[in-house]
């Protein structure tokens, strides 16, 4: 890992040693260019750890409720989101109680309900037609 004060940069980590890592951040960036879902969001949110996403990895962040997202991916408004943070340490307290809430509607019986009322919309969009 590499170290500046006390934010750590780190590589690949084996699967089981993922919630450690999680469960030791104060937030996770992800500040992807191009990632339609990024499935690392969402294992952030349910170890309870709070989100700063991009606009570009899928809609899982509720900006301001569990995380923030930036208005794009540049420094400023990276850094800028790190610094609403630091300047209220309790938000990322609120983040974290709000994110394994947050991300319950991607667990599969969520998911599976999903698809299939949006299929049920098919058939009755179909009938409409």
């Amino acid at each position: 890992a590499t170290s500046i004060g006390n934010v750590r940069w780190r590589g690949p980590v084996p699967r089981s040693e993922v919630g450690r890592w999680y469960r030791g951040a104060d937030v996770f960036l992800f500040p992807t260019h191009s990632d339609g879902f990024g499935m690392t969001q969402v294992e952030a949110l349910g170890w309870g750890t709070p989100v700063i996403a991009s606009r570009q990895c899928g809609d899982v962040v509720v900006d301001g409720v569990c995380g923030l997202v930036l208005g794009a991916v540049t420094a400023d408004h990276i850094i800028g989101a790190l610094r609403t943070c630091l300047a209220d340490p309790r938000l990322l307290e609120v983040f974290s109680s709000a994110a394994r809430a947050s991300v319950r509607r991607f667990a599969a019986d969520q998911v599976l309900q999903s698809l299939i009322q949006a299929i049920g919309s098919l058939d009755t969009d179909q009938a409409n037609a």
